[in-house]
């Protein structure tokens, strides 16, 4: 009889234990809107540059429920990169960290491909 109840009792820790151990929920969000996705090195103009809503193999659309964004390097006053797309966490730029021309500058926004921005 005691045996039983040894064998009772582990089987019902373990099962206790067994059901208090449930794997986390993934936390799956529905993206809210759209952003644009490109990512160029760019010496003159280019669709990702100067035609971010254009129709192009250069130019994707990702469902995005943290912030598009937008950011440019410049070296002299020259945009030589440009990236798109959709981040978690996005920071903007205070100004644009910029000296002589040469820096980065990052706009953060949330609605359906805003990050459309062209910097001049």
């Amino acid at each position: 009889m005691a045996a039983i109840q040894i064998i009772l009792l582990t089987l019902g820790l373990i099962n206790g234990v067994l059901s208090s151990e449930q794997p986390d929920k993934v936390k799956m969000e529905i993206p809210s809107f759209q952003c644009i996705l490109c990512s160029k090195s760019v010496a003159t103009s280019g669709e990702c540059r100067d035609d971010p809503l254009a129709e192009s193999q250069d130019i994707g659309r990702v469902g995005c429920s943290g912030s598009c964004y937008v950011k440019f390097v410049t070296t002299f006053g020259k945009i030589v990169h440009i990236d798109r797309g959709c981040s978690e966490k996005c920071k903007p730029s205070e100004g644009c960290d910029n000296w002589a021309g040469t820096g980065m500058c990052r706009r953060c926004c949330t609605e359906n491909n805003c990050n459309d921005y062209i910097m001049e």
